[in-house]
């Protein structure tokens, strides 16, 4: 499964994101695109291959936004 599909309130939200910034310069709105790209990369593909790979992670990453919690 995609991360765009299993995680898709996130991937919403990162849209969002970039969208807010789609007015700006393009400088700004490529250095948000960057910065959201390899956030979303960290997030939903790095951090889920460790969730599943490591017997002793604590917790579960939340594929939906009310499953996050501090």
């Amino acid at each position: 499964m995609s991360p765009t599909a299993e995680f898709s309130q996130w991937a919403e939200i990162i849209k969002a994101f970039i969208e807010y910034y789609r007015d700006d310069k393009v400088g700004v709105l490529r250095r948000q695109t960057q910065f959201a790209g390899k956030l979303a990369d960290y997030l939903f593909v790095y951090l889920k291959n460790y969730y599943q790979a490591s017997e002793n992670t604590v917790g579960e990453l939340p594929n939906k936004i009310d499953q996050f919690s501090r």
